[in-house]
């Protein structure tokens, strides 16, 4: 699938989703299994919320991604972090080309890379 067509939701949105929402465990009680404080649940959860209705109101593909995954610059060697609306980016950050691949590393280690 096109990556301009997803959001990418991160293995931390993904956990508090599962312990608060499939678990029934209150923020406080995710945050204690997650070793992270309740207001960090609570940002992993609305981030969560946000880009699944996203992707249900605009018919987007959603992937779980780990924070390894980023974008490289061919051009400029630049690299960045995914950002919430993947659609959103077009170019590099630094240099403004639009050579550069979505580095994603999956829980094997197997690099797979994706060409804009």
């Amino acid at each position: 699938m096109d990556i301009a067509g997803e959001v990418a939701i991160t293995l931390e949105e993904l956990e508090a989703l599962r312990l608060n929402h499939l678990e029934g465990l209150s923020q406080q009680e995710a945050g204690l299994r997650m070793d992270v404080s309740q207001s960090t649940i609570s940002r992993h959860l609305e981030a969560a919320h946000r880009k699944i209705a996203r992707a249900l109101v605009l018919g987007l593909a959603i992937r779980i991604t780990n924070r390894a995954d980023f974008y490289h610059c061919e051009q400029c060697g630049f690299t960045w972090p995914l950002p919430e609306d993947l659609s959103s980016v077009q170019h590099c950050e630094k240099c403004g080309s639009s050579k550069f691949h979505l580095h994603n590393h999956s829980s094997s280690g197997n690099q797979i890379q994706y060409s804009k």
